[in-house]
C-alpha cells in the first residue's frame, strides 16, 4: 500500500480499517535537526521496507492534513502534508 512519493496506506489497529494517504510533501528529521525534504521519500521508503514494525503513526492532524511517522529504529521522525484521506474497511 505504499506508492511514495505520492501514497502511503496505513493498516490501523485502533479502528480496523486500512487509511490511505495522498501525500503532498515529505520531510524527515533525526533527532535535533530541523525538518528537512531532501531525500525524506527515500528515506521513508527505505523504513517502511527495511523495518516498516517499528514504524509508528505518533501524529494525525486531519483538519490541518498532517501525519507523523516516528521509526524506533533509525530514530528518524516524518512529517507528510496529505491532501487526501481515504478508509477503506479491511
Amino acid at each position: 500500500m505504499v506508492s511514495l512519493p505520492q501514497t502511503v496506506g496505513i493498516l490501523c489497529t485502533n479502528c480496523n480499517m486500512r487509511h490511505r494517504l495522498q501525500i503532498q510533501s515529505c520531510h524527515t528529521q533525526l533527532g535535533e535537526e530541523p525538518f528537512s525534504e531532501t531525500s525524506a521519500a527515500q528515506s521513508l521508503e527505505h523504513c517502511m521496507a527495511d523495518h516498516a514494525i517499528d514504524l509508528r503513526v505518533s501524529e494525525v492532524d486531519a483538519k490541518s492534513g498532517t501525519v507523523q511517522f516516528r521509526c524506533r529504529v533509525c530514530r528518524r521522525a516524518y512529517h507528510l502534508a496529505v491532501s487526501l484521506f481515504e478508509t477503506h474497511q479491511r
